[in-house]
């Protein structure tokens, strides 16, 4: 997973890095892929889930 500020600009992409350096909490089910782009990885549990991120309190996490 990545996010994106500006839509159709791949080159707008926050990955995960970016929020760790940032101050963010990251939910313990995702983790830095360490592929070219350093995506999220989810490694939780399969299914469903929702992803949330909080600009405010600083907090990505998954429902």
């Amino acid at each position: 997973m990545r996010s994106f500020t500006t839509e159709t600009d791949w080159g707008s992409g926050l990955n995960f890095p970016w929020y760790l350096d940032a101050g963010y909490t990251i939910d313990e089910d995702f983790e830095d892929a360490m592929n070219d782009d350093n995506n999220f990885k989810d490694i939780g549990a399969t299914g469903a889930r929702y992803v949330t991120i909080d600009g405010v309190n600083k907090l990505i996490s998954l429902d």
